[in-house]
């Protein structure tokens, strides 16, 4: 950083020999900086780092100054000197830019198997209703849970049968927390419903949880119509996400020892229960998921993550597949499509 910023002044110094020479005035123009319309925890971090940095370069900036004189008799041995640093840094300015709009990848994590009697760690029966995701990174089966989620089910089904999720991409890819999808639109701010676009209500189940690998619906508020539609999520909480002292909050508040250990092994959104529908769970496929949490993200000019995946990342939702447990195999699902 400190070398790109002695570059950036030593090009300024150009400019101001040209201008004493030629008894220009110099003029210069602020660039406009983007506010981000999402919260961030760390904004007040990177404006510190980023002030930090400022400073760090204006320092190196007058020390630069203070050895370049229009007077010397060196003038024009330095102008071609710092002529050749500005196209240097010229070009080093530009690689670094190339990757401003993307924030950097994250390592998928590495998930220890769950031992636990909870339902959504129990392997599916034969039968049971499940959902197929043939993705853009691979594939991803759910089991579903008509019977604790029946509207969430039914209309995910309905959707699904109808082809609405077919060519959707994953909208949303926040690491540690959720991979969300299921809008049309792949704006995250669409949606719809077999029920005329009108959405349904929560079901909150007490023996489904907010686990890695929860599949949920993404619940609508502040507009015409709140509740559940088409919006789905992918919890993608990390292993270690629930510590003690969250675990013990939640006996607490009433959750079973079960409950807890899946929590502690497992990760989770705890806080979530409750507030939004779990109506299935990943059974395989989970380090697709992940995956998709881990992928590059936007970034505003500020630095703030926008959880949108690049263009160059994005994850696409071929098809949704419903059937029921052990389901066609993979080359038979790809061969149906």
């Amino acid at each position: 950083m400190k070398r790109l910023a002695a570059a950036l002044c030593a090009a300024q110094r150009v400019e101001e020999l040209d201008t004493l020479q030629k008894g220009q005035q110099a003029r210069t123009a602020a660039p406009n900086a983007s506010i981000s319309p999402f919260g961030n925890p760390f904004d007040k971090i990177l404006r510190q780092t980023a002030h930090s940095e400022q400073s760090s370069s204006h320092t190196i900036c007058r020390k630069i100054s203070l050895s370049v004189s229009p007077s010397s008799a060196h003038v024009r041995r330095r102008r071609r000197f710092l002529t050749v640093c500005a196209a240097l840094c010229a070009a080093v300015l530009a690689l670094s830019l190339s990757g401003c709009s993307g924030g950097a990848s994250e390592r998928v994590p590495d998930r220890p198997a769950v031992q636990s009697g909870e339902r959504q760690f129990t392997a599916p029966a034969d039968g049971d209703l499940i959902a197929i995701f043939d993705t853009s990174l691979g594939e991803v089966r759910a089991v579903l849970y008509p019977d604790a989620a029946p509207m969430a089910v039914q209309n995910f089904v309905g959707l699904a049968r109808n082809g609405y999720y077919d060519g959707t991409i994953i909208w949303r890819s926040e690491y540690g927390f959720a991979v969300q999808g299921g809008d049309a639109t792949g704006t995250g701010t669409g949606g719809s419903t077999i029920w005329s676009n009108h959405a349904y209500p929560l079901e909150a189940d007490a023996s489904l949880k907010h686990y890695a690998g929860a599949l949920c619906a993404a619940f609508a508020s502040g507009g015409e119509e709140e509740g559940g539609n088409s919006q789905f999520y992918f919890v993608t909480a990390l292993p270690d996400s629930v510590d003690k002292t969250m675990q013990e909050e939640l006996a607490a508040n009433g959750y079973t020892e079960a409950q807890i250990a899946a929590y502690a092994d497992a990760g989770g959104l705890p806080y979530l229960d409750n507030t939004d529908t779990v109506f299935g769970q990943v059974y395989a496929g989970m380090e697709v998921v992940d995956a998709m949490a881990s992928v590059d993200t936007v970034q505003t000019e500020d630095g703030a993550d926008t959880h949108r995946p690049t263009e160059e990342a994005t994850i696409t939702i071929n098809t949704v597949t419903i059937a029921t447990y052990p389901g066609p195999a993979t080359a038979e699902t790809a061969e149906g499509e």
